[in-house]
């Protein structure tokens, strides 16, 4: 398949790490290699490129030093970074999450580069996006989660292994929180992704990570 991994650096000096899979004329570029690339290149790579890297403070890429940088800027700035080491003229981006409102912010920014936006779960396009019922949404997330695990989570915090042990304790967070985020809990036993062997994604780590560069005024968007 002509896999390739490595690391970009960028203008700033940051190291971003990137793996690709596949041959093909069509080129994707997907951000959160370490959340999704084991669970997407096989079911995506058949005719194409798949071009998988982590954000900057994200699984294998380098922290960022520097507070002030804001996931609504240097995200874009990162992602055409990315498209520019590959040389591509137009690419597909696929975001998850919040990195579908970057790469929506990137499609507005560089439209004449965007060949087809795909965007998964995206945040809303707006802060103050019109839910129908928030409080319902609140209630079925809650509903979704298993208290023991809520107290099994809590007892290895106090226990310190947060810190000691911070790999099995992010694998039991993502056990215990990540139903909240499905419609179908159940189907969290196929993923294959391990986020969790990286020590940016450690929970005591990323909550630093979006302390930093996830401030309140940065979610006030349009």
């Amino acid at each position: 398949m002509n896999d390739e991994e490595g690391y970009l650096l960028v203008d700033d000096g940051v190291r971003l790490y990137y793996s690709t899979v596949g041959v093909g004329t069509k080129e994707v570029i997907i951000p959160s290699a370490c959340g999704l690339k084991a669970d997407l290149e096989e079911p995506l790579v058949h005719g194409r490129k798949l071009i998988f890297y982590d954000m900057r403070g994200r699984g294998e890429s380098d922290v960022d030093p520097q507070e002030s940088r804001l996931w609504t800027d240097y995200e874009v700035h990162d992602l055409e970074a990315i498209r520019q080491h590959f040389e591509l003229e137009r690419v597909s981006i696929m975001g998850w999450s919040y990195m579908g409102g970057v790469c929506a912010l990137y499609a507005a920014t560089h439209p004449d580069r965007v060949e087809r936006l795909i965007l998964m779960c995206p945040v809303s396009p707006r802060s103050d996006a019109p839910y129908d019922d928030p409080e319902e949404a609140e209630r079925k997330a809650t509903a979704r989660l298993d208290p023991a695990g809520v107290e099994r989570l809590k007892a290895m915090q106090e226990a310190g292994k947060d810190i000691k042990d911070p790999v099995d304790y992010c694998r039991e967070d993502i056990r215990v929180y990540y139903p909240q985020k499905m419609g179908k809990p159940e189907a969290l036993k196929q993923m294959r992704s391990d986020r969790c062997v990286f020590s940016n994604e450690w929970p005591h780590n990323l909550s630093e990570h979006w302390r930093k560069h996830f401030p309140p005024e940065s979610l006030e968007r349009d």
